[in-house]
Formats: structure tokens, sequence, C-alpha cells
């Protein structure tokens, strides 16, 4: 079993987190208070406040994990994940800007280095310490934003390690395993993602007096849009939906569906058609479909791909 539609990816952000415990003052904390076990009170200090350049270089780290993790699937426990390749040069493009922000603060921070740590003796008075701070040539060192993509294993591999033959059989066996409930679990997962968005989505565009907000629409929009690329099992009625829902949302605002009561009726009835197949589709997944439901389901899929 060879996977020719992906690659595995990692993503490794190295901070200096700018903190630390002070034991001097944990212990004079606990004293005071009579804590008979020091290790229950511990006092961290910043080590650099109020510092914006390390917000703005926070916020990058926060971005790029948070795109990581939306445009992959999962692989494995907190290791590498799957990049279908036709995401990828959607996903380089912008972990790419991430990187190149990251790495403009980190030059920020190392040029302001001195000037921040005066701003944080007078900020911190006596809990200052300047054994606490790495010098200005060592602080670079301490941040690193990388990226690495690697193929993805393939089974037959197994067969050429030297094993015996049985035991290499059983190998190749339990990684096509394995692989296969991988993708299985990856694609309900995207089932699920856009059918919670959906149903949150339309459940307040039914609710005539519930205000729609501009991001509970681009939740539905952007995930539809990004499914597609994501779909490494070719499901075709996930890219369906998703290319439907892309469609009927496109120039849908909160401002439109609050002022026009026809706009807004039209985009309801659109995202009930939809969550309702989806709903049928979910159901068959789960168990076989009763007979006489077949033909409806059936039926609203026609209506669906003409009107795509």
């Amino acid at each position: 079993m060879e996977i020719k539609n992906a690659v595995l990816v990692s993503l490794n952000i190295s901070v200096w987190q700018a903190n630390r415990q002070d034991k001097k003052i944990s212990e004079q904390v606990t004293d005071a208070h009579q804590v008979t076990d020091r290790r229950l009170g511990r006092f961290w200090k910043s080590l650099l406040p109020k510092c914006q350049v390390l917000d703005t270089l926070y916020a990058a780290q926060r971005a790029a994990r948070t795109f990581h993790y939306e445009n992959t699937l999962a692989w494995m426990h907190d290791g590498p994940r799957i990049l279908p390749t036709a995401n990828y040069e959607s996903y380089m493009k912008a972990m790419r800007g991430f990187k190149h922000q990251f790495e403009v603060a980190v030059l920020g921070l190392i040029d302001q280095y001195d000037g921040i740590r005066e701003e944080a003796r007078k900020v911190l008075g006596q809990l200052y310490s300047e054994s606490d701070y790495p010098d200005k040539q060592s602080l670079k060192y301490k941040y690193d934003f990388d990226m690495k993509v690697m193929t993805m294993p393939a089974s037959e591999g197994m067969l050429h390690l030297g094993l015996a033959d049985k035991e290499a059989q059983d190998l190749c066996a339990k990684l096509e395993a394995d692989m296969r409930d991988t993708f299985k679990r990856a694609n309900r997962r995207m089932w699920e993602d856009l059918h919670e968005r959906l149903e949150r989505l339309s459940a307040k565009l039914m609710d005539g007096d519930a205000y729609v907000r501009e991001e509970t629409i681009a939740a539905v929009r952007d995930l539809a849009d990004l499914l597609p690329r994501l779909n490494v099992t070719n499901d075709e009625k996930l890219d369906m939906l998703a290319n439907r829902l892309k469609g009927s949302l496109t120039n849908v605002s909160a401002a439109m569906v609050k002022n026009d009561p026809s706009a807004r009726k039209r985009v309801a009835d659109e995202a009930k058609t939809v969550f309702s197949v989806m709903q049928a589709f979910m159901g068959q997944k789960r168990a076989p479909p009763a007979p006489m439901a077949a033909p409806a389901v059936n039926a609203t899929v026609m209506e669906l791909k003409r009107a795509a």
C-alpha cells in the first residue's frame, strides 16, 4: 500500500518563554503563610514584562500552530501530520509567511534586547536578576521555526528489511490496517467538523430573531473551501457538499442576512438542505440506512448535483 497523494509534515517551533521561578521569593511567601511544604507555593516572574515585540513573536507562533493543525490531518499523537498534496502549495505559502513573521520578531527582540532588559529592571525592581537573562549572542539560538516534510511510509518496504518472511508480512499487513484506520478517522473528523459548524449556522439562520455573526458564516465557508484540499480519501460526497456550501455562501455576510429577510431565508433553506443530506450520509456511515429512506436521500443528492 503506497500513498501517493499525501506527505507527512512536522512543525517545530522553539521559543524562550522569558519567565523563571524565583525560589527565594517562593520560600518567603510559603514561610510567611506557614505552609509546611514549600513545593505547594511557587512564584514565577515574567522576565520581559510589557514587551510588545515578544507578544508579536508569540502571536506568530500561535497562528502558525493553529494553521498547521487546521490544514493537516492527524497521523500520530503529537507527531508528524498528514498533508495532502492538493493542499501542499497553499500550506507551504502560508507557513513561509508565518516563519517570516516569526524571524522578523526574533530579530527585533535581539535588536532591542538591551533596552528591553533595562525596562524590565525598572519594572521588576528587586526581583530583577542579571543571571536570569541569556546574553544577546546566545538569545538567537533559543528561537527556531522548522518544518520537515517526509514521504508517507509504504507498507511494501517492510518486506525488504531482512526480517523473516512471516514477520515481514505480518508487519506489512499491520501497517496497511493502521493506515486505513488513520485515513478513515481523518475522513470522519472532516465530516464531523463540517457537520458541527453547519449545524450552528443553520440553527442561527432558522431563528429569525437570532443574530448571525460574521465568524459563524466564515467558519463554514472557510472549511468548505479547505475540505476538498484535505480530502485525501477522495470522498466524492464530501467534495460535493463542500463545493455546494462554498458556492451558496459566496458573498453572504452577516449584514446581508440581518437586513434582507429574503436573502436570509434563501441561505437558511440552502443550509438546511445540505445539512439534511449530510445527516443522511453520516447516518449511512454509522449503519445501513432503512430501505425506504434511500430514495429521499438520493433525490436530494441529485438536486444538489444539478444545482452545483
